[in-house]
């Protein structure tokens, strides 16, 4: 189980496919995130009356932050805008406000 989290964690955190290699399209990820995973996978195993983490306790839970991480990073038309997570806005408003 932790070997799923650490593999998600550090594709969020450090992208190896060529379509995410520019700054702007890396989603800004913290350990904060990771420790998220973490305690998440805990309490689904505490659910299932458990006091271990199964696989299918990781899978659900990369699977619930993937979805978050989705939504977080959709501009108002739908479309994926990496440039959305944190305070900065989306980079259609930062592309107006530099014009």
């Amino acid at each position: 189980a932790a070997s799923i989290l650490k593999e998600y964690f550090m594709n969020l955190r450090y992208p190896t496919d060529e379509h995410r290699v520019r700054k702007e399209d890396t989603v800004p990820i913290t350990t904060r995130q990771l420790e998220a995973l973490i305690r998440l996978s805990q309490a689904r195993a505490k659910a299932c009356l458990r006091d271990y983490v199964l696989e299918e306790d990781a899978l659900d839970v990369v699977e619930l932050m993937s979805k978050s991480v989705e939504q977080v990073h959709q501009d108002e038309l739908g479309r994926t805008d990496r440039g959305r997570g944190g305070a900065g806005g989306t980079s259609q408003r930062k592309m107006k406000k530099a014009m």
